[in-house]
C-alpha cells in the first residue's frame, strides 16, 4: 500500500518521515497516507473543524503534508490506530495522473515532511512527552 514508516524510536527524539522503500524493506509501517486508506467521511468534517489550527494553517499555506496531518489526526482520535488500509494490489494498480510538477520532487521535500511528522505528532499528543 502507501504505508510509511517514521523514526520515533524514543519519545523525546525528533520524528522523521520514512520513504516507501524504507517501509517495504522493514515490512512494517507506522502511518498510512490517505490515498491508500479507507476513511469514514466524518473524518473529513473533523479535519476541517477540529484539526489544530496550526496544522491546518501550515497545510493551507504550504500545500504540503495534508496526508501526514490526516493520518496522524485519525490516529489521535482512534487511540493510535492508523486508517484502514486498502489492499496492496489495489494501491499498486492505482492510476496516477501525469503532471510535470511533482509535489515530492523538490529538494526540500524530505526535510519539510520530517518537520511535519515531528511537529504534528507533538501537536496531537502522539509523542509520549507531548508537544
Amino acid at each position: 500500500g502507501d504505508e510509511r514508516t517514521f523514526d520515533g524510536t524514543t519519545p523525546s527524539s525528533t520524528w522523521k518521515y520514512g520513504y516507501m522503500s524504507t517501509t517495504e524493506k522493514s515490512n512494517g509501517y507506522a502511518m498510512t497516507l490517505p490515498r491508500a486508506a479507507f476513511l469514514h467521511r466524518d473524518y473529513l468534517d473533523l479535519y476541517t473543524m477540529a484539526l489544530p489550527r496550526e496544522m491546518y494553517r501550515f497545510v493551507a499555506e504550504n500545500l504540503e503534508c495534508e496526508d501526514v496531518a490526516m493520518s496522524f489526526f485519525v490516529s489521535s482520535l482512534t487511540g493510535g490506530k492508523v486508517p484502514l488500509l486498502a489492499d496492496y494490489w489495489a494501491v499498486k494498480s492505482m492510476v496516477k495522473l501525469y503532471s510535470d510538477a511533482k509535489i515530492s520532487g523538490g529538494k526540500n521535500h524530505k526535510a519539510i515532511r520530517d518537520g511535519c511528522v515531528d511537529r504534528f505528532a507533538g501537536l496531537l499528543g502522539l509523542k509520549e512527552d507531548g508537544p
